[in-house]
């Protein structure tokens, strides 16, 4: 089971950590376990959390992915490798399938009370006051941040930054993200607030508004040839250093936030 996270100075046992992996295959076992509650959940992430020291990085991946899926893995490894010191790490796991974005949509079973990254929120604010937290999401995982952070601003004010990658168009932004400023001041520089990439072919980003010919071909292409949802567009790996020098240090990216897929380099 994966819900622990990994803390102060990793091993290479640690998927994040290891060379040789250089992409997260989804796992059923990155989801909470059946019969275990939201907050028993809450409990196991953030106790192991506490065992380290240093920032506190959560990723929420997008849909059907597992932990640190898709770009989640490039971000969290380069935050492990660009830290000065120790870090703690974990991935949250949640509802994300297809299915989960019309039921997001519809706010069914999205309350506090349901909510994982809520909950170690909660927690961490409780029991982890002086440890800077930054978060980092994409799809339908950034829609979760967006929301959490939107609909309680005691939250959104303990995470010091934020980065994003490809929030549905239709998702509206929290406000006081880094309100609380000893976070951001303790990591490197006081900038605080959300950093977005959005790529102009992606259809996610788009929606519903600018939806056109040229972000619904690349997923369709992809859905007829069998490759599922992720398609070049909704790739956004070869953003990982640079959001994670965001989220140490404030360095804002100084390439465009929004720019086409073709102007990434991707490996």
């Amino acid at each position: 089971m994966t819900l622990q996270p990994i803390t102060a100075v990793p091993t290479r046992a640690h998927h994040v950590v290891d060379p040789d992996i250089a992409h997260r295959p989804s796992d059923p076992h990155d989801r909470v376990p059946d019969g275990m509650s939201v907050a028993e959940a809450a409990d196991r992430i953030v106790a192991t959390l506490l065992q380290g020291s240093g920032p506190i990085l959560l990723c929420v991946p997008g849909t059907t992915g597992g932990a640190f899926e898709f770009s989640m893995l490039s971000v969290a490894r380069a935050f492990v490798a660009l830290a000065p010191g120790s870090v703690s790490v974990s991935s949250i796991p949640y509802r994300n399938g297809p299915v989960d974005c019309v039921t997001r949509l519809l706010r069914i079973g999205t309350s506090e009370r349901e909510n994982l990254l809520a909950q170690v929120l909660l927690r961490l604010h409780e029991r982890a006051p002086n440890r800077p937290i930054v978060l980092a999401g994409e799809s339908q995982g950034a829609w979760l941040i967006d929301d959490t952070l939107r609909e309680n601003q005691t939250l959104a004010a303990i995470v010091s930054r934020v980065v994003l990658f490809a929030t549905p168009g239709f998702v509206a932004k929290p406000t006081g993200v880094g309100a609380a400023r000893q976070g951001a001041q303790l990591l490197g520089g006081d900038a605080t607030g959300i950093v977005e990439y959005r790529h102009t072919d992606d259809i996610v980003p788009n929606l519903f508004a600018n939806v056109r010919l040229g972000v619904i071909t690349p997923l369709l292409d992809a859905l007829l040839s069998g490759g599922g949802v992720e398609h070049l567009p909704h790739y956004y790996g070869s953003h990982g250093d640079e959001a994670a020098r965001w989220l140490l240090f404030g360095q804002r990216p100084t390439t465009p936030l929004d720019h086409p897929s073709t102007a990434d380099q991707v490996g």
